[in-house]
Formats: structure tokens, sequence, C-alpha cells
């Protein structure tokens, strides 16, 4: 038992040297509960020789602006990014536009607009777009079809 348990100590990074720590554990000792949620929420209690620990890890896997690791650094927080590379940009875009459409419609605000922006102007980028042809082809559209400013619902068509 014990054995496992140093195991899945050292995997999760809580034990710096499982051997010491571990040694003379029983089963009776210890306790050890995993608690995985949606949204990349994940923890794990152990008591262990009548101590409690309660450790909590949140895995997001998407895409954040540029300066949070700088800023979560400064922060003092530990965390892991990566780069995503070409091939993943767009599918990340879109989760995110998603995301940040949410966010608006929970707390519609002038910061969560710009959220949404810099995710189409990001989306249109990846797509070989400047914000000048998303601009211009906006435009177009409202010459074509117009806005929104007239305020029309339609109810029904027949």
């Amino acid at each position: 038992m014990c054995g496992t348990i140093k195991k899945i100590f050292t995997i999760l990074g809580l034990l710096p040297d499982p051997a010491d720590q571990c040694g003379e554990m029983t089963e009776s000792q210890l306790e050890f509960n995993i608690c995985v949620k949606p949204g990349g929420h994940f923890g794990y209690h152990f008591t262990a020789d009548g101590q409690e620990f309660n450790v909590k890890k949140i895995y997001y896997d998407k895409l954040i602006r540029d300066r949070i690791p700088e800023i979560m650094e400064e922060c003092g927080k530990k965390f892991v990014v990566r780069q995503c590379n070409a091939a993943e940009i767009s599918s990340y875009l879109r989760k995110k536009l998603t995301e940040e459409v949410d966010e608006f419609m929970e707390n519609p605000s002038i910061e969560e607009l710009v959220d949404i922006q810099e995710v189409i102007f990001s989306l249109a980028e990846s797509m070989g777009y400047s914000q000048s042809d998303l601009e211009f082809a906006r435009m177009a559209k409202i010459i074509e079809r117009g806005g929104f400013s007239d305020k029309w619902i339609l109810e029904e068509v027949s």
C-alpha cells in the first residue's frame, strides 16, 4: 500500500523524498481522495499521520493573453504554459471566442466587448486578414445588408 501511495505522491509532486516521508505509513494512517470536476478543476485531499493536506490545481488548456505569464510570475504563481502552433491556433481562437461571448452574456461591459474584439482580430489574422480587411468587409456588408441601427426584429415570414 505505501509503495503505491509513494508513487502517487511523487507523481503529484507532494513528496520531495518519498522514501523519507512514507516509510512507516500504514493504511490506517492514510486517507487519500481525488476529485476531478468539469472545466479542468482537479484537487486532492489526503490525511497522513494525522495531518491534513488539500491541494487544488486547475488545468485550463486555453489560449491566454500575451502578458498573462508575466503577470502570473510577478504574483508568484506556479504555472505551466506552452506556445500554440500554427495548426492549433484556429481551434483555440474559436474556443476563446465562445468563452469571451459567454463572459459578455454574464457581464455585458465594454471590457468584455474589447476581449471579443481582440479575439476576432486574432482570428482574422490567423486567416490571413488584417484589421483593415475586416473593417472593409464590415462596411461592405453594411452597404449591402445594412447594420442594426434601425433595431428591426423579424417576428414572422409567410
